[in-house]
């Protein structure tokens, strides 16, 4: 029986399902090799009878539940989110975790804690993942998790259970909150991981993989580490794909990288592996323009060794909102990239650009111009059009949890005048308020959604991979783009076939515990 079992679940499709989270998965693979056995129940809030179902995954051996929070979110928010992210933040943010409210979250883990505990008294139930931060900010629905983790756990959660396993736990009882051993900038990590037979990896299933870590560039907007870049040993990497390729027959990736493409050595180095590989590899991933467009041969290679969608924060069309915010590439030289690149590649490789509706210097007629050429020129797969959504800046966090925007840090230094988070999010600047950045987001999405019809059964480059898991080729999905008829029946059927994929999941993961 398991020493550890972590609990994830991906609702950012809805009931489409998704491609699992890595997060997890790492976190179990480094305590396989600490000597700990870890079990992982994936998609755990979609089953129907879970509080029987984890009954098989229980005995006295076990020392730490853990649940990963960073994509849990009310089922109907990921309906409402799917093929529309106008208001991805405030969607995401929404509720605790995937219930709509904080009571309904403490009475799941009171039962949870009350089953655990039954059989293993000394059992801990924590919780980690981006979303901890809801347990700083209302503690009295979390207050049934022993211990809460923040930020990047590889070390941090391997060294708790390793004390846990051995009764010799040096956390006080009053320390419920548990941080990383070292700031961010300390870090130098992007692990290895292995995933294993026993957490249920259905033959040929699409896998997520880490790249690197964190971003050489330094976005204004963004909360995600910057400034640096950890990337993952080459041989370390082919090893791994290798490893997944012989074991469950994987050929299709989703990158966990924040920016692929972050400097052309490293797409060189990284690309040429994938060439090398015995077998081809399929991929999805986000990349930036600015290389792109200084050297095209990097997108060419990336296309070469497999890249089926790129996702490409492009976020403004006006170049001096686009500068300010850190994107430097003049938009002349973006769209004619593009324009080049749809000619030769349409069919081959995804592509999604990603603007936000509301950065300082960006008003509403220069927004209905971005839209307009869009609509005129047709470059893209999928376009998102994202509200600016602004974190509440927290500076014992700041470095150590997350790396906060600098638009968080300092609002006034970027042109903001007014921002609040209670009792609903707001902000303003010169050229426009964050209301009128919703309305306008919303407005687009719609519009551009029933002007292409492509959003109409999937909307983003990130489901490629789940759907080649529910075994459709990559024709079958070009054609969803280019040939957007029996809507209602293909998407009953992309769910009918995850409802299959899940079925399976839990019979085998739950053989292993007999």
């Amino acid at each position: 029986m398991s020493e550890v079992l972590l609990l994830s679940d991906n609702f950012v499709f809805g009931n489409y399902g998704a491609t699992r989270y890595i997060g997890p998965y790492v976190l179990a693979s480094q305590l396989e090799t600490a000597g700990i056995s870890c079990q992982v129940i994936d998609f755990f809030t979609r089953h129907s009878d879970f509080f029987s179902y984890i009954d098989q995954f229980l005995s006295p051996d076990l020392k730490v539940v853990g649940i990963s929070s960073t994509f849990l979110f009310p089922a109907e928010k990921a309906k409402a989110s799917k093929g529309n992210r106008s208001d991805g933040v405030t969607n995401y943010y929404s509720g605790d975790l995937w219930f709509n409210s904080g009571d309904e979250l403490l009475r799941w883990t009171q039962e949870l804690k009350n089953k655990i505990t039954a059989i293993s008294p000394d059992c801990k139930l924590v919780l980690g993942g981006v979303k901890a931060q809801f347990a700083h900010w209302r503690p009295e629905y979390y207050q049934h998790f022993d211990h809460v983790f923040f930020g990047a756990a590889d070390q941090s959660f391997i060294e708790y259970c390793q004390s846990n396993k051995s009764k010799n736990l040096k956390i006080e009882s009053t320390e419920r909150f548990i941080y990383q051993s070292e700031p961010m900038k300390n870090q130098n990590l992007c692990p290895v991981c292995h995933f294993q037979n026993k957490w249920g990896i259905q033959v040929k299933e699409s896998l997520p993989i880490e790249i690197s870590r964190g971003c050489l560039y330094n976005c204004k907007f963004c909360h995600y580490e910057k400034k640096k870049s950890d990337k993952k040993d080459i041989s370390q990497l082919k090893n791994e794909m290798i490893r997944n390729y012989e074991l469950f027959g994987t050929t299709v990736y989703h990158f966990c990288d924040d920016c692929f493409n972050d400097t052309r050595k490293k797409v060189e180095d990284v690309c040429q592996m994938f060439l090398s590989l015995p077998f081809k590899i399929d991929w999805v991933s986000y990349a930036r323009v600015d290389v792109a467009v200084k050297f095209n041969e990097t997108l060419d290679l990336m296309l070469a060794s497999g890249a089926r969608g790129l996702y490409w924060g492009i976020e403004s069309f006006k170049y001096e909102a686009a500068l300010a915010a850190g994107k430097g590439t003049h938009p002349d030289l973006v769209k004619d990239l593009f324009i080049r690149y749809r000619s030769r590649f349409k069919n081959q490789c995804l592509a999604e650009a990603s603007f936000i509706i509301g950065l300082p210097g960006d008003d509403e007629a220069s927004l209905n111009g971005t839209y307009k050429w869009l609509v005129e020129n047709d470059v893209f797969d999928f376009v998102t059009f994202g509200a600016l959504g602004l974190m509440p800046y927290t500076e014992n966090f700041d470095k150590l949890i997350f790396d906060y925007a600098d638009y968080s840090r300092n609002p006034e230094k970027y042109g903001f005048t007014k921002i609040e988070f209670s009792p609903k999010r707001y902000w303003e600047h010169q050229s426009m308020n964050s209301e009128q950045a919703h309305r306008i987001a919303t407005q687009f999405s719609g519009a551009y959604r029933n002007h292409t019809q492509r959003a109409n059964i999937f909307g983003t480059i990130w489901m490629y991979p789940h759907l080649r898991t529910l075994g459709y080729t990559h024709e079958q999905i070009i054609s969803f783009l280019n040939q957007p008829v029996d809507i209602e029946k293909n998407r009953r059927e992309i769910v009918r076939r995850f409802d299959g994929y899940l079925e399976t999941y839990f019979q085998d993961i739950k053989k292993d515990m007999m």
